[in-house]
């Protein structure tokens, strides 16, 4: 029963892109971020279906076995330290923003706290020559230090603590059937490359997830190499929005202590991303950005 409701939850999902690509996808009607990495077949609703459809025949045999990660928790999907209240003796008193809390199955939703950044190298001291850095070099040192003994240490406790947790995070796959979950939900209005890196990697490690079945779709060689051939595009796409991480967001978000920045970095984007632009694309993409630098134009 379990497993029946956490399959039938991801082919929700699926199906709901489907049918709505279907309705409504119009490829001339698309809207683009003009700095955000879109795939050849972005604009493809047939593209679209196709991945949809693989990775609803590949479901029913890359669900983990173990019904306790089957199994549906409620889950804080913005689990960080402005969110989390301590009292004056160090104690947890009050978690709070829980609008978007939601009920998943254990794979899905089993997340590290937002607060530890599993994206650093792990440096559990500093170097012996910290002394003559340049300041810049020692306050990276200190945050991948700091983040490494924090990380560390919460490791150690969920062991302990939370058993269920340490099983979840040295599930095999694990990342890949979230991501899976994610890129299914959103592929028109978001992009579809990830999704069918995802699926490329579920048929190429399909042996792994321990299904007595073959895997039900097959990618040609001319799609890998034609998928392959964007990886770089896309790659330094996500690094350099991985690089404005906490000023900007590739969706054009900022905070207020960080719009300053933010509105210096769409200044530079503005010179140099559309100078491969020509004619009438080249006016459409300034007509989407100009804003961030003139306030009084009208968009």
């Amino acid at each position: 029963m379990v497993g029946e409701s956490a399959r039938a939850y991801l082919e929700s999902v699926a199906l709901r892109e489907i049918g709505w690509i279907e309705a409504y996808a119009d490829p001339q009607k698309a809207t683009d971020n003009p700095w955000q990495y879109k795939s050849v077949e972005q604009h493809s609703p047939e593209a679209h279906i196709l991945s949809l459809h693989r990775f609803l025949s590949a479901i029913p045999h890359i669900l983990p076995k173990d019904p306790d990660i089957l199994s549906p928790r409620i889950w804080h999907p913005d689990f960080h330290a402005g969110n989390i209240y301590v009292d004056d003796r160090g104690r947890l008193s009050t978690i709070i923003d829980w609008q978007g809390a939601w009920t998943t199955p254990v794979f899905l939703g089993a997340n590290p706290p937002l607060l530890l950044d599993y994206g650093i190298d792990m440096l559990m001291k500093l170097p012996d020559n910290f002394k003559h850095l340049d300041e810049a070099t020692k306050d990276r040192l200190r945050y991948q230090v700091s983040q490494s003994i924090l990380i560390h240490s919460y490791e150690t406790l969920t062991a302990e603590k939370n058993p269920l947790m340490n099983t979840m995070m040295r599930q095999p796959h694990s990342q890949t059937l979230k991501q899976l979950e994610a890129f299914a939900g959103s592929s028109w209005d978001n992009c579809l490359y990830p999704l069918q890196e995802c699926l490329i990697r579920v048929e190429k490690e399909w042996d792994y997830f321990n299904s007595t079945k073959p895997c039900p779709f097959h990618f040609s060689t001319e799609e890998i190499q034609e998928h392959r051939e964007e990886a770089d595009v896309f790659n330094d796409n996500q690094a350099f929005w991985s690089e404005l991480r906490g000023i900007l967001t590739d969706e054009g978000y900022t905070s207020n202590e960080t719009f300053g920045k933010a509105v210096e970095v769409l200044e530079t984007l503005r010179e140099t991303g559309p100078a491969r632009l020509k004619g009438d694309e080249r006016d459409e993409s300034d007509r989407k950005i100009h804003w961030v630098v003139d306030p009084n134009a009208q968009a």
